[in-house]
């Protein structure tokens, strides 16, 4: 257990390298048989980035297969750009009841990054079953059901989303537009344009932003940078505008999870992708990135501190953040990305 502990602090510290190795370890004692005890951390503390501790406390759980280790080990996967790694991870049964649920959420992250729709489709609509679903997964069951005909059933769980998305501070995105918002998504899937034929010529302003929000959702992230790319360079206003998902920030900040995902090689329609190409999604997302920055200027102090410390925080941006990855990346363009993340924290800072 003390691997498991040690892995996961690791991973809260954004050593991910040294995480994963922690809990490869502690999943090789447990099915050799060398460490009896088949115990899971259900509940762990916070690690404080000002002070550079971590207070912690475990409730151990019985965890047959180590399950938390495991979902832990495919979280590591994920932010280190390896989905196939983070599936390995997974690929044991029985799972604990109790852990069922959250490789299911894992599982969802990543089949859609990969494109694979109808893998996923069904793991969302068990999830969306449970009352205490959040609005995210009825966002991404809404997007993945209009690859079906079933716009019908699309469209509930997209007008449910909004319902159900919980965020902090005292904007909300209105209701009406949203209800246009998803329309408007609905015509577009019925007419997506293909990989081998992108949609000529493309789409601008706020109709292009909800085409890249639904070639993402699709998992076809090159696309899906490109529409987004578009839609900035005929109607630069648009990019500044907070949209409801994949966070309530500005759309830039949504377009750069499509061109990071693709700027790795992630995607359904990335395999072929040549390194000229991704470092070009990379420097996209880089721009945006901090176009979306500056956009958070014009909201209050304690709105930007929630953005930007979500933004720390969260695995769609650990591509470009945990220094694992920057490591794997040219030193120009890693230095880049540190001194952006320093202009995030500095922001947060600004807001408390």
């Amino acid at each position: 257990m003390a691997h498991e502990i040690r892995g996961f602090v690791r991973l809260e510290q954004g050593a991910i390298e040294e995480a994963g190795a922690e809990i490869e370890q502690a999943i090789r004692l447990v099915k050799g048989g060398l460490e009896a005890a088949p115990w899971g951390i259900t509940q762990i503390g916070v690690y404080d980035r000002e002070t550079k501790t971590y207070l912690y406390h475990c409730v151990p759980g019985w965890d047959p297969n180590l399950g938390a280790a495991r979902g832990r080990l495919a979280t590591v996967r994920i932010r280190m750009g390896d989905p196939e790694g983070a599936l390995r991870a997974l690929d044991v049964l029985p799972w604990n009841e109790a852990m069922q649920k959250y490789v299911e959420w894992i599982r969802q992250r990543i089949y859609l990054q990969q494109g694979r729709l109808p893998e996923a489709i069904p793991i969302l609509e068990h999830l969306a079953a449970d009352a205490a679903v959040t609005g995210e997964i009825r966002y991404n069951l809404g997007l993945a059901l209009l690859s079906t005909p079933d716009h019908a059933r699309a469209r509930e769980f997209l007008f449910g989303f909004l319902d159900l998305a919980s965020w902090e501070g005292d904007w909300r995105y209105p209701k009406e537009d949203w209800a246009s918002d998803v329309e408007t998504l609905v015509r577009l899937a019925g007419d997506l344009p293909s990989a081998s034929a992108p949609r000529t010529p493309p789409l601008a302003g706020h109709e292009g932003v909800l085409l890249g929000l639904l070639l993402q959702g699709h998992g076809r992230s090159l696309a899906s940078t490109r529409a987004f790319e578009a839609a900035f360079a005929a109607a630069p206003e648009v990019g500044p505008r907070l949209l409801p998902w994949p966070v309530p920030y500005p759309a830039t900040t949504g377009a750069a999870q499509s061109a990071l995902l693709a700027g790795w090689g992630i995607g359904a329609d990335c395999t072929a992708l040549g390194e000229g190409e991704r470092a070009r999604c990379r420097d996209l997302a880089l721009r945006w990135m901090r176009e979306g920055l500056a956009a958070l200027r014009a909201q209050t102090p304690a709105w930007r501190r929630m953005a930007c410390e979500s933004w720390l925080d969260q695995d769609a941006y650990a591509l470009s953040r945990d220094e694992a990855n920057l490591k794997r990346l040219p030193p120009v363009e890693a230095g880049a990305w540190r001194s952006f993340w320093t202009d995030v924290r500095a922001a947060a800072a600004e807001g408390k």
